[in-house]
C-alpha cells in the first residue's frame, strides 16, 4: 500500500492546518518556514513537549529574508510565537491515527492483515523506517518509533500495565476519539503485537 507519508507530505499537511487555523503569518509562508517550525519543536526539551506548552518561538526564513530586504532602520523581528497544536495534529493525521486510511500506521497494519497469518508477527517485528521523515521526526513527541509502536498496539487492542501504552490508548495527546470500527478492523492482529513467550516485543520499528 502506498500512502503520502513522506516528510514533504507532512510539511504540506502542517501548512494546511496552520492555514485553516488562520494563523496571521501563513500569508506567503513556504514549506521552508514550516520546516523551521518542525525543527524548533523537535529540538524543544522532552519535558516541554510532554507538558502544556502551547506555543514556541521560531525564526521564519521568509520573514528573515523580508527583514533583510527592508530598510536598515527597520526593527521588525523575524522571530514569532507559533501555536504547536496544528503541528501535533498533522503528525497524528499523517503517521499515527489508525482510523485514517491515509496514515502510515494504518498502511502498516493493513499490510500486515494482507500477509499470511503465520508471517504477521514477523512482519510487525521488522518494520524499517527510511527517508527524511524518519530522520527529521525521530525525536517528535516521545520519539517517532515509540509513538508508532504504541499506536499499532492500541489499534490492535493490545494493552499492558505499562504507563506509556495506556497513555497512548487514552489518546491524551491529540484527544481524538477513535471509532469502534477502526479498533475492530485490526483486532485480529492482537496476538501478533503481544510479547512472545521469550519476552520479545511483537512490534519493533527500526531506523535504517
Amino acid at each position: 500500500q502506498v500512502i503520502p507519508a513522506g516528510y514533504l507530505a507532512f510539511l504540506r499537511q502542517v501548512l494546511n492546518l496552520y492555514h485553516e487555523a488562520n494563523e496571521y503569518w501563513t500569508t506567503g509562508a513556504t514549506l521552508e518556514d514550516v520546516n523551521a517550525i518542525v525543527q524548533a519543536w523537535v529540538s524543544t526539551p522532552k519535558t516541554d513537549q510532554s507538558t502544556a506548552v502551547t506555543t514556541i518561538s521560531v525564526e521564519l526564513p521568509t520573514k528573515t529574508k523580508q527583514s533583510n530586504e527592508t530598510s536598515e532602520s527597520s526593527t521588525a523581528s523575524s522571530t514569532i510565537q507559533v501555536s504547536v497544536q496544528p503541528l501535533i495534529e498533522a503528525f497524528h493525521q499523517v503517521y499515527i491515527d489508525y482510523s485514517q486510511p491515509t496514515s502510515l500506521v494504518y498502511a502498516i497494519l493493513n499490510s500486515a492483515l494482507a500477509s499470511p497469518i503465520d508471517f504477521r508477527k514477523a512482519a510487525l517485528q521488522n518494520i524499517i523506517m527510511v527517508g527524511g521523515g524518519s530522520v527529521a521526526l525521530r525525536s517528535f513527541g516521545k520519539g517517532m518509533k515509540v509513538e508508532m509502536e504504541n499506536a499499532i498496539r492500541a489499534a490492535c487492542g493490545y494493552s499492558t500495565s505499562d504507563d506509556e501504552t495506556q497513555a497512548m490508548e487514552e489518546k491524551k495527546d491529540d484527544e481524538v476519539e477513535v471509532s469502534s470500527i477502526a479498533r475492530r478492523r485490526f483486532q485480529s492482529l492482537k496476538a501478533a503485537v503481544g510479547r512472545s513467550n521469550g519476552g520479545e516485543r511483537g512490534v519493533q520499528i527500526k531506523y535504517l
